[in-house]
Formats: C-alpha cells, sequence, structure tokens
C-alpha cells in the first residue's frame, strides 16, 4: 500500500519482511520517518529480512552529503541504548548534590540549574533523552532508569513553565505518548500542574521573609506568563527586566534585597497597567502608544477617540482584520493619517504608528 500512492501520515512503525530495493525502499522508509504536526517526530523502521544492506545501495543513487546524513539514522538499537544511558549519567551530573525523591522535590532541582545557569543545557539533554525513550520503550535498559527518567521530565515541565524551555504536558501528550502514559500512571499529570501553582502576593510576601531563589523564581514564571505573546514595547521591555533580575541572581547566587524590589516594581507596573485599562476602555490600546509624545491628556483623549471611532466605523476591530494583509494596510492608513492630521509629517509619526498598531493587535487581533 506504501508503494501505490497509499499514504498515511500518521504512521509511526514500519515493519519490513520482504525485500525491497531502490527508491520503493527509500519511499516506504520516507513516508514512515517523516515528522507529522505536532503528532510525530518520527518513524521507526523494523527490519526483520536484513533490507538496510539494500538501503546502502539505494543510497548510492544520491550524492555524498546525503548519504552521509542518511547512513548516520541507520543503526542497531543498541546504540540507541548506549546513548540513552549516557544521557541519564549526564543529565544526574548537573543535579549533583540534589536529590529528587518525589514531585515535591522538582522545584529544588529547578532552582538549582537556574542559579547554576543549567537550565538551557539540561533541556538540551532532555530533549534528547526524551526521544530515545520514544524510540526505545520498553526496554530493559528505559526500565531500569524509569524513576530518574520521569522526575527529569518533571523538571523540564516546570523549567517550561518558569522559563518557558522546554516542552509543556499538552505538547508531550502530543509528542511523546510514551512518556505522558509513563508519567500518568506514576505521578499523575494533575500533581504535576499543582506544582508551581501561586499567587503573585503572597509568594511574594514568603519571597521577602525567607529569601529563597525559588520563590523568584515562582513569581517571575508566573509574571512572565503574562508577558507571552505580547510583542508591544511596554510586555517587550518587561520581559527583558525579568532576564535582567535571572543574571544578577545568578551571578550574585542569592536573592537580595535589590532583586525584590525589581519583581515588586514590575507586578506594580502590571497592576498599572490593568488599572489603566479599565479606566480609559476601548481607547487604551491607542492612548498607551501615544503618552510618551503628548502631554497633554485631553489631546490625547481627542486624537484616540477619534482614531478608534474612524476604525469602528469601517468595522476594522475583529479579528479577521488583523488576518487579512489588504485590511491591515487599512488600519495602518487610518492610523497614520489621524496622526498627520495631528502632528504633521515628524519623525515620531512612524514610531507611534507602529507601536498603535502593535497595540490594536494585540487587543483585537
Amino acid at each position: 500500500m506504501l508503494l501505490t500512492g497509499f499514504d498515511c501520515k500518521a504512521l509511526w512503525v514500519l515493519f519490513l519482511y520482504k525485500p525491497l530495493k531502490e527508491h520503493r525502499l527509500l519511499q516506504a522508509i520516507a513516508r514512515t520517518n517523516r515528522p507529522y504536526e505536532e503528532v510525530k517526530e518520527f518513524g521507526l523502521i523494523v527490519d526483520y529480512v536484513g533490507v538496510a544492506k539494500n538501503l546502502e545501495e539505494a543510497l548510492k543513487q544520491f550524492e555524498g552529503s546525503f548519504v552521509r546524513e542518511a547512513k548516520l539514522i541507520i543503526r542497531d538499537l543498541s546504540a540507541s541504548e548506549k546513548e540513552f544511558e549516557k544521557c541519564i549519567k549526564e543529565l544526574k551530573g548537573m543535579l549533583s548534590g540534589i536529590k529528587v525523591r518525589g514531585i515535591e522535590d522538582v522545584d529544588k532541582a529547578v532552582e538549582h540549574l537556574i542559579i547554576n545557569k543549567k537550565e538551557k543545557e539540561f533541556e538540551e539533554k532532555a530533549k534528547k533523552l526524551r526521544r530515545l525513550y520514544e524510540l526505545l520503550s520498553p526496554c530493559e535498559t528505559t526500565y531500569k532508569h524509569l524513576e530518574t527518567y520521569k522526575f527529569i521530565v518533571c523538571i523540564s515541565v516546570m523549567l517550561n513553565r518558569y522559563r518557558k524551555i522546554g516542552m509543556r504536558l499538552d505538547e508531550i501528550e502530543r509528542m511523546a505518548r510514551k512518556t505522558y502514559r509513563l508519567i500518568q500512571k506514576t505521578i499523575g499529570v494533575e500533581k504535576i500542574e499543582k506544582v508551581g501553582e501561586i499567587e503573585i502576593d503572597k509568594e511574594l510576601s514568603k519571597l521577602e521573609k525567607e529569601r529563597e531563589p525559588i520563590s523568584a523564581i515562582r513569581v517571575l514564571g508566573e509574571i512572565q506568563s503574562r508577558t507571552i505573546g505580547y510583542r508591544s514595547d511596554f510586555y517587550v521591555s518587561l520581559r527583558d527586566e525579568i532576564e535582567k533580575i535571572y543574571e544578577e541572581m545568578q551571578e550574585k547566587r542569592k536573592v537580595t534585597k535589590e532583586v525584590i524590589e525589581k519583581i515588586r516594581r514590575i507586578q506594580q507596573k502590571l497592576e498599572e497597567r490593568k488599572t489603566e485599562k479599565k479606566r480609559l476602555k476601548e481607547i487604551f490600546p491607542v492612548y498607551e502608544a501615544m503618552k510618551d509624545y503628548l502631554k497633554d491628556e485631553k489631546q490625547i483623549r481627542k486624537i484616540s477617540t477619534e482614531i478608534m471611532e474612524e476604525l469602528k466605523k469601517n468595522e476594522l476591530l475583529d479579528k479577521e482584520s488583523f488576518l487579512k494583509a489588504r485590511q491591515r494596510k487599512r488600519i495602518r492608513a487610518i492610523v497614520r493619517k489621524n496622526l498627520i492630521k495631528n502632528f504633521g509629517l515628524t519623525p515620531e509619526v512612524n514610531e507611534m504608528e507602529r507601536k498603535i498598531f502593535v497595540n490594536l493587535e494585540e487587543e483585537y487581533g
């Protein structure tokens, strides 16, 4: 079926039980091994009849560089088992001194990695380990390291929650099904989801009393999660501030009074923005972008209202308008026309137009 036009993208495993040669062999393997959306990263070819020998002959029809790359993925599973064990050893080494006996110890491991600037390296190795586990499991090698593996996955999930590094649980469910089933069976997905859940004000009070890095990491992670997906200057600058705080904690290897004050200021900025948005209502996206260029609040309100009224009149304040190139141009044209009418052709007009459009897209797009 694979050779006569049949194409099942989600096909995960191909069992070869009769000889295939040349393009027919390559075609069958390629259709199994290709990634599929967010469901499949690779396929598994199980060779029962020694077809791998024919594969080398088939590959000779292609350029040398392609052949060298292709040969890297043709291997005995024992090589992958050794690689799995090597990965486990390296990841355990990165957690030296930290004993993870249960889900309650995961935050200690996360704190250790972040303070020692090892979180990105850890996640790169954890990602490789996940792929190997999906390829090999079930087998004796993966079984030996199940306890270690499941907590490495939990640490990776928490790194995603706090630092946006690693995989979310829903991504693991789609792309690493064996791993997801293991976590669900041994720990429980609900338990992992509850780790790191906080109330910012309570956690900030705890941080001020105890000055534990993990409290700072939790608060920063929660704040950062509220900025993801936003492109306006406000949120970009907030993310930059968060990164600088992490750098300061990593450099001093502790939470200082200055760090706590900076975290408080970031939280205060978010609250002030929330209050301002509630006060200004629909004109907020335009008003917020213009306030750095004008001091007269009445004039800012007037211009903001004019722009919003014209956009509403032209029915351009909906998600669909921000998805279509033609409509996006119309929105920008209306914004620009009103800015030029009030400011003339000044250098600031281009920057104001950009900021207003980004704010509008965040609100309505």
